[in-house]
């Protein structure tokens, strides 16, 4: 784009910063953030800003993101979150859930995602009784309907905890139906903690919900029963995990032919792409 002349707006910068967040760039995040920052344009763009906080926060640079929110003149429920979120990530609920404090008194009500946040944060930091205060307040006191990672948050919370007939119970009155996920964080929580009763219960569950072929499931599921001794159950998976196991080696010999017949014609192409990207990234940092 900008070697054809192209300067990019708010938009595609917000753009790229989320995929430098999603893929854990640093080093391109801060150099678009030194462009932003030679540019008054973009000085009151608060979506721009908030790319920027949450781009810290999901790379583990809580400070920078800190310092790029208190530059900002104006603050909403997306800068909060990108906040919340992060010190959740680095297992600082205390702190998570001051600045879900200051979103509040600031005025501002959160929504659907600035909760996922909260209660990840209080799952990660062990904070059970915070955690369920916090769920309770999301519906009763700001009128949020929990969806499915609400409730996939309050399982992480119980088994993280060891409180492993709550997750059950939890997972049981999930309206929406239990995700795949919430079985399988259910059965590694009681694989660590040595619960063959509501191991076994969550094993049956997932072996009726999984996708067909899923071998990380099949063998999560075969520890279980090999745990709980529920032999005739795990031969069944074993059946399962070979056919799935053969479906997977077949489908990596038709990839393979494929990469090997396509692979010359690319030979030829891979020096001029690189070369593209080198000079893209040289313009980058001349900018930045």
């Amino acid at each position: 784009m900008l070697l054809a002349g192209f300067q990019p707006n708010h938009v595609t910068l917000a753009s790229i910063l989320a995929l430098c967040a999603k893929v854990g760039n640093l080093q391109r995040g801060k150099e678009l953030h030194c462009y932003i920052l030679r540019r008054q344009s973009f000085k009151d763009c608060l979506v721009l800003w908030n790319s920027l906080v949450d781009m810290y926060a999901k790379s583990g640079r809580i400070v920078a993101a800190e310092w790029v929110c208190a530059s900002m003149s104006k603050r909403d429920k997306v800068t909060y979150t990108s906040l919340i979120g992060g010190y959740g990530m680095m297992g600082d609920g205390e702190v998570a859930l001051e600045r879900f404090g200051d979103m509040i008194t600031s005025g501002i009500k959160p929504d659907h995602v600035t909760m996922v946040a909260v209660l990840s944060a209080c799952s990660h930091s062990s904070f059970v009784c915070k955690g369920q205060r916090m769920f309770e307040i999301m519906r009763n006191a700001f009128g949020i309907r929990p969806r499915l990672e609400h409730y996939s948050c309050m399982v992480d919370l119980y088994c993280r905890a060891g409180d492993l007939a709550k997750a059950r119970c939890m997972i049981s009155e999930t309206p929406y139906g239990p995700s795949r996920a919430m079985f399988a964080t259910l059965i590694i929580a009681c694989l660590v903690n040595g619960n063959k009763e509501i191991g076994e219960w969550a094993a049956d569950k997932l072996l009726v919900e999984m996708k067909p072929g899923n071998l990380g499931h099949c063998l999560l599921i075969a520890d279980m029963y090999t745990v709980a001794g529920s032999w005739s159950k795990l031969a069944h998976v074993k059946a399962l995990m070979s056919s799935a196991q053969k479906a997977y080696e077949f489908a990596l010999m038709e990839t393979d032919c494929v990469l090997d017949e396509s692979s010359k014609p690319m030979v030829d192409s891979s020096s001029i792409i690189s070369q593209e990207q080198s000079s893209d990234e040289e313009r980058l940092v001349e900018i930045g």
